[in-house]
């Protein structure tokens, strides 16, 4: 009797071990480190069914600016497989892990007027999208924005003081202080 149980005692174990060993085919999870190393802005012309990207003349109520944060992941380690018998319970993989070393903390926007090379700061002229679909100031954004977002649509909200031909520049700081900054084309907008 005695051996009869051990002996169903240990199939029951080799069972689940055999099963905990990768029964979800999981690949290993991979961390990775992001560090970010420039920005991309592209201007919009949000008029119509589908934005277009502005090549020469736009509305002023329809211009909208992406911004893309440029990074290259860099692999640090591998988290290997899951051994455990907690793996028999579940198909639970582990996905690959990102850690935002200078995480984005905000984002300014200028414009230069080109007939007077005069430069002023419009970043409250513009407004992104939050969670809700409700448009919220680019500093509220930023304070309820994930460390992984690195992606962005700002849309010009105030257009009343935007010369008619201009420069955009928008300025990512992160939280070291770096700054990384890129500017549009010239922007012409209808009168």
């Amino acid at each position: 009797m005695n051996s009869k149980s051990i002996i169903a005692f240990v199939s029951i174990f080799l069972i689940q071990f055999v099963m905990s060993c990768n029964p979800c085919k999981c690949d290993d999870a991979i961390t990775y480190e992001v560090e970010y190393d420039g920005i991309t802005i592209t201007p919009w012309n949000t008029s119509g069914f589908g934005a277009t990207e502005v090549i020469d003349t736009v509305y002023r109520n329809s211009f909208g600016i992406t911004l893309s944060v440029n990074f290259e992941p860099r692999k640090v380690s591998r988290i290997p497989k899951n051994f455990g018998f907690s793996a028999a319970l579940a198909c639970d993989c582990i996905g690959d892990e990102y850690n935002f070393i200078d995480p984005i903390d905000n984002a300014e926007i200028y414009v230069t007027d080109v007939s007077t090379d005069e430069q002023q700061d419009i970043t409250e002229l513009f407004g992104a999208y939050g969670f809700s679909g409700e448009l919220i100031s680019l500093s509220e954004l930023f304070s309820i924005q994930e460390e992984w977002h690195d992606g962005f649509q700002f849309e010009l909200i105030d257009f009343d003081s935007i010369p008619s031909t201009a420069f955009f520049t928008v300025i990512v700081y992160l939280e070291s202080g770096i700054r990384l900054s890129e500017q549009t084309q010239q922007i012409n907008f209808h009168d």
